[in-house]
Order: structure tokens, then sequence, then C-alpha cells
């Protein structure tokens, strides 16, 4: 192993001795100094993955076909596009790469701090993202993105900031003064997001954590059009299912699937986690390894299933 990363020597806790780019008090990742969370998948279909490393305001695209065969993804060297999110977003929290309507064309869902949540979209064969509006402005997605249903309610400070507790005068400590002396209600903030089909329809449904009081369910109603797609689940396990890799971490498939018009069309999968998202905020479907969403619509016919291990 060698490292690749830019050293930096004459780094302290002194003021002049700060990167430019990561002042004191810039651990949440202000000024994008650091990523908050990265996802990955073959978004340029050449079955080699792609990157997608998320910042507080932006996500930044490393597309394996804008780089030489062995040159890995580091630096601003090899950054293939940018997405910056709109100002409604007040901190970008983590990223996920679902296909939501099982249409076979994964989209990419963004955690922000405080609603709304962002939903990028693209077309099979091209690269740009484009954020939907439709699905990310405020009043949709349905109770996802509705703030009536997060913040505290008139009873609930009532109740709450009357509390003798020691535990709970830390824990609401900026909630309650805020009630008692402005009567201003805070907002919670989106502690993480676990993509989930709970109820086995093959649609993902979702689990949402706050930072104070609340973890709410969602179901994922299908649309009229979404309805139709029928799905396959794909779960991997190794040989025997060895107790050391029994999840088959490390291995990659390709389905090579056959779309009404006679197009082919690959999805590109690998397993290098189990359950874990790649950051804090969340976890992720044990039927959806990583990248994309292993519940796959059935109109995609499926010529090849390829199991590699590595």
């Amino acid at each position: 192993m060698q490292e690749i990363s830019t050293k930096y020597d004459n780094v302290s806790a002194d003021e002049d001795k700060q990167p430019a780019c990561c002042p004191h008090g810039s651990w949440s990742a202000i000024a994008d100094c650091h990523a908050k969370s990265m996802a990955s998948g073959d978004f340029d279909n050449d079955l080699i993955s792609d990157q997608i490393i998320l910042y507080q305001t932006k996500m930044v695209f490393y597309y394996s076909s804008d780089r030489g065969k062995g040159e890995l993804p580091y630096g601003s060297k090899f950054i293939s596009s940018e997405v910056i999110f709109p100002t409604s977003c007040d901190a970008a929290e983590s990223v996920r790469v679902v296909d939501f309507d099982l249409d076979g064309i994964e989209e990419i869902l963004v955690t922000c701090n405080t609603l709304p949540f962002l939903l990028y979209r693209k077309k099979i064969g091209e690269r740009i993202w484009t954020l939907d509006q439709e699905c990310s402005k405020e009043g949709s997605l349905g109770d996802l993105v509705d703030k009536s249903l997060i913040t505290f309610t008139e009873d609930d400070l009532e109740e709450l900031c009357k509390q003798d507790i020691e535990f709970w005068k830390k824990v609401i400590s900026n909630v309650c003064p805020l009630w008692l002396d402005n009567g201003i209600i805070k907002q919670p903030s989106i502690a993480g997001i676990t993509l989930n089909d709970l109820n086995n329809d093959g649609f993902l449904d979702a689990v949402v954590t706050y930072d104070i009081g609340y973890l709410r369910f969602f179901h994922n109603i299908p649309s009229e059009d979404s309805m139709f797609n029928r799905y396959i689940v794909l779960k991997i396990l190794s040989e025997n299912n060895v107790v050391t890799n029994i999840y088959g971490i490390g291995s990659t498939v390709v389905l090579y699937s056959t779309l009404m018009n006679g197009e082919t069309f690959k999805q590109f999968k690998e397993v290098s986690t189990y359950q874990h998202a790649t950051d804090k905020y969340g976890q992720k479907e044990d039927r959806c390894e990583h990248l994309h969403s292993c519940i796959l619509p059935l109109f995609l016919f499926m010529i090849i299933l390829s199991l590699f291990y590595v």
C-alpha cells in the first residue's frame, strides 16, 4: 500500500498552522473543508466503480472513464463534475444511491441537516444529475418533508420544559429557553436515515431519526405507474456460509439486461460492507448490499448473472 493523499506536515493547533481551507471551528465541514459521506456505483456504464464524495454544500463525482487505467480518484485532478446544492439545504449530511420507483434507474438522495431532502435523477446513458424539482421542493415527497410533523407541539413543550430532571435539562437546554423566553419552537435536526423495505413489497421505505425526541417511519407508496414494476431480490452469501464472510463481502455482481427497445443495460454492484452505511447517519437494507438497490424490477429481463470474488 502506498499513500497517495496530500500530506500536511506543518499543521498544529496554532492559528497560523491551520490549512487555509479548514480554519478553527470548521469541524462541521464549514467551507467544505472535509468530506462528510460517500457513495459509489457505475454511473458511466463501463463496469468500473465511480465515486460520489459529499461535502456540506456540494457533491463531487469521480468517473472512472475520465482517468487512465490504474489511476485512482483523489484530489481535484480527476474530478469529473460537481453538483452544488440549493440554499434550502443548510448542510448536507449523507448521500444514498437508490431506486425508489423500481424503474431500473437509480436516484441520488441527499439528506440535509434540516429539511428538505434532495432527490437527483439522470437518464440512462447520461452522466448529468439533475435536481428533481417536483420531488425536492417543500411539500413534495409526502410526509418525508412535512416540517409540521417533526417540530414540537406547544403541548409537547409545556410538558417537556416543566420537567425537573437534571438529565433532561442538559438534553433540552437549547429547546426550552427558546420556548419559555421567546415562544420559539426549535426545529430538530435530522440525525440519520435508513432505507429499508419494511413491508417486503420491493419499494424502499425510510426510517428517519432526529437529534431530539423523534423516530419516524415512512411507507413508500408507489405511484400508479410504479405499481406495475415487479421485482426480484438478490442476497449474496459466501460459499458454505463461511463464518468469516457470510455476506459475500468483496464480491461484484453484474446484471446484463435487455430493455423493451432491445437496448442492453448493465447494473453493476459491489458488496463492500454489511448493513452499515458509509457515514454515521443511518444503515442500509441487508438486501441492498452497497451501491444500487438490489431490489430489481422484473421488466429488465436478466440474461447473465456474473459473480466475482475478489
